[in-house]
């Protein structure tokens, strides 16, 4: 037996640093103006959420990813994105 659950797209460009939003599916960060720091939500929140982050620019800029959340209690997740 196959569950499909509907999937929900949610797509949203941003262009300086900001939290993604628990509705958030795909983010465009336009990176052209300086680096973007990006703050996840808490995985309780969002459990099995997966987030998709493009930089849409083509700058040196980076992107930060940051959250609160330890990845199989074996540290904190942090992403740098050029």
């Amino acid at each position: 037996d196959i569950t499909l659950k509907s999937v929900k797209s949610s797509i949203r460009k941003v262009t300086s640093s900001t939290s993604v939003q628990t509705t958030d599916s795909v983010i465009l960060v336009d990176a052209a103006s300086g680096s973007v720091g990006l703050t996840l939500p808490s995985a309780s929140l969002v459990p099995g959420q997966r987030f998709t982050v493009k930089k849409v620019d083509s700058t040196g800029n980076q992107i930060n990813v940051d959250g609160i959340d330890k990845i199989n209690d074996t540290g904190f997740y942090n992403r740098t994105c050029h």
